[in-house]
């Protein structure tokens, strides 16, 4: 075959031309298909964007929305936060709680309602919009469930209500409400614990209205707790069953002990179907006429191994050199019994400062066979300063016997009808919470209802981060009323299980170099004789509580190493050393330590003495 013959020339021609033909199409065809998915890209590309605007405007909207409600919402919790705080202070008072408790309903629902719609919802997962609708769902629920039977109760409970006769309590309407103030209590603190649980530190204004709220819920949770207990125990140390005597010990705290200052005088106080009586009181010149031949009370080997050595189970004078205050009642009840052969069913501790809080309310008293008028703006400044001058020498027996009649006479006046009852409630409760006034009972159901109040004295049994001071006084000086103090207490940070801690402790004698009486000077020898000294030095035994688990590293006395004793109380470890305190000069005791990087808020405990302690507490909080 060759390029000359026509057919096949034609034929070759017509099949390129064919094949040029169907390039030609394929070519078309490939260009209307890609103009084609352009097209269609290009429309998706539209629709995308046009469903991305969609989605953000939805989101902005629904951020809008989120944000327009939270600010409602947080208004109104703001508001309920406020109606608590109104019914508190309505049933402290004896007022109807019941318009502030309808405030509180109202509140609560429109906040709850302002975030439970479809939208917040929606957006539940996200942690600030969570804690915002588990605060207003918890308030809710509260507001609903427990506050109406709070308020119902509560008022008949009031002490108004209560006090039927100047020194008869009402036992009936306790009986009766304590078990729904236990349900009340047991909501609150619900609700309490839901909203602790809720995410924190998202956002500003909301972490705020969380820890308001949490604010409060405590509080109400504590206070409607605390009548709870009270509404339990009361009837029974009431002499619901019959006749209950109680040791109320009289502590003097110029001249310092743990739990306050020496038992100086005494009033035994009867309670039979709520009837209140005192039946006898004396001075510290009986109770120290005796000693018990062996420990009155076993109160374990940690005890011993810590006081032992000070007989407290045996001596009045020595009865309460521990903290913790049940221990020195338990002692206190055993030791009146050995001596008197009379059965105690519970003891009080009171000072000075709890004497004269309990005056400011039931009003001024005149005690016989003393001039002047005794208030709660002067009393504690005479007993525990003033007196030292007013009767001179060191046996003047008006002294002797004055704390033991001023005692009596205060809880007379109390018991005569004088006072506002809510006055008087008010400041028996102000007494407690500053540790000048304390109770315990022998019973064990009854004691564990005291011991979730202030009212116990208790060296709290926790192994959250904790640090606490108290001084004994190591002479019969009553040089503790110008004893000034303060605990620092620091600790690293959380990130491994254990952290470096320091407690520092500084003690200043603010005594007058001259012109005190010389009662306040004394001394005792090692012979047991008392001595007046020139200078008004102060020996104090000082016993340091840490967190449990916490070890020994250094510990320094104005800034060289110094020996401490060591010992556990209640699971605390205690360090114990003697310091000498002349006057105007500061002593400073840190403790270098390892802990235990344990979880919960920081606690400490503050012995009540004529002055206030300054406390400072960092302690960074672990979860």
């Amino acid at each position: 075959m060759t390029w000359s013959d026509d057919r096949v020339r034609e034929k070759y021609l017509r099949d390129t031309e064919k094949l040029r033909e169907k390039r030609r199409r394929a070519r078309g065809s490939y260009r209307r298909r890609r103009r084609s998915r352009r097209a269609r890209f290009g429309r998706a590309v539209a629709l995308s964007l046009q469903l991305g605007v969609i989605v953000v405007v939805l989101v902005l909207a629904a951020a809008l929305w989120i944000l327009i409600h939270a600010l409602d919402a947080t208004g109104r919790l703001a508001d309920a936060r406020e109606d608590i705080q109104r019914i508190q202070a309505d049933l402290l008072a004896g007022r109807s709680a019941e318009a502030d408790m309808l405030a509180a309903q109202h509140d609560a629902l429109a906040a709850h309602s302002d975030t439970h719609d479809f939208v917040w919802g929606a957006a539940s997962w996200l942690p600030p919009v969570k804690t915002v609708r588990g605060i207003t769902t918890a308030l809710d629920t509260l507001a609903t469930g427990a506050l109406p039977d709070v308020v119902r109760v509560g008022s008949r409970l009031s002490p108004s209500a209560l006090r039927i006769a100047p020194n008869q309590i009402a036992i009936k309407p306790l009986v009766a409400a304590a078990p729904t103030m236990r349900d009340a209590a047991a909501a609150a603190i619900l609700a309490r614990t839901e909203i602790q649980s809720l995410p924190s530190g998202w956002i500003g204004l909301i972490s705020s209205a969380r820890n308001k709220v949490l604010s409060e819920l405590t509080s109400l949770a504590g206070s409607v707790d605390d009548v709870a207990r009270f509404a339990t125990a009361a009837p029974t140390m009431l002499g619901e069953h019959g006749m209950r005597r109680y040791f109320v010990g009289i502590q003097n705290n110029a001249e310092s002990r743990a739990t306050g200052g020496l038992v100086a005088a005494y009033a035994i106080v009867t309670a039979d179907h709520g009837r209140i009586r005192v039946v006898d009181h004396g001075n510290d010149q009986k109770l120290q006429s005796f000693q018990a031949a062996e420990p009155v009370v076993d109160l374990g080997s940690q005890y011993d191994h810590e006081y032992g050595n000070y007989q407290p189970a045996q001596h009045w004078i020595t009865s309460n050199v521990s903290p913790h205050f049940p221990y020195a009642a338990d002692i206190w009840a055993h030791l009146w019994e050995a001596q008197t052969g009379e059965h105690i069913d519970g003891s009080f501790g009171v000072d000075p400062v709890g004497l004269a809080t309990i005056l400011g309310a039931v009003g001024p008293v005149t005690v016989p066979g003393y001039p002047g008028v005794f208030s709660g703006a002067n009393l504690a400044t005479f007993i525990e300063s003033t007196e030292y001058a007013a009767f001179p020498g060191l046996n003047n027996p008006q002294r002797k016997t004055f704390l033991g009649d001023v005692g009596e006479t205060v809880i007379k006046k109390m018991l005569s009808g004088s006072g506002d009852p809510q006055a008087i409630a008010s400041a028996l409760g102000s007494a407690a919470g500053g540790g000048h006034l304390s109770l315990w009972s022998p019973i064990p159901h009854e004691e564990r209802q005291i011991m979730g109040t202030p009212l116990a004295g208790a060296l709290p049994a926790t192994v959250a981060p904790f640090a606490s001071l108290s001084v004994d006084n190591g002479s019969a000086s009553k040089l503790d009323y110008y004893l000034d103090r303060s605990l620092t207490y620091q600790a690293g940070s959380c990130s491994s299980s254990r952290r470096q801690s320091t407690i520092t402790v500084t003690l200043d004698n603010d005594a007058p170099l001259h012109g005190l009486p010389a009662y306040v000077r004394l001394t005792t020898l090692r012979d047991g004789a008392l001595k007046v000294e020139q200078v008004p030095n102060n020996k104090l035994f000082v016993f340091i509580h840490a967190t449990d688990g916490a070890a020994l590293e250094q510990a320094t006395l104005d800034g060289q190493p110094v020996a401490v004793g060591e010992g556990v109380e209640l699971g605390h470890p205690v360090f114990v050393l003697p310091v000498m305190l002349h006057p105007g000069v500061p002593r400073t005791i840190v403790l270098h330590l390892s802990e235990p990087s344990t979880a919960g808020p920081v606690t400490t405990q503050v012995q009540p003495l004529a002055r206030p302690q300054q406390t400072n507490l960092e302690v960074p909080q672990c979860s």
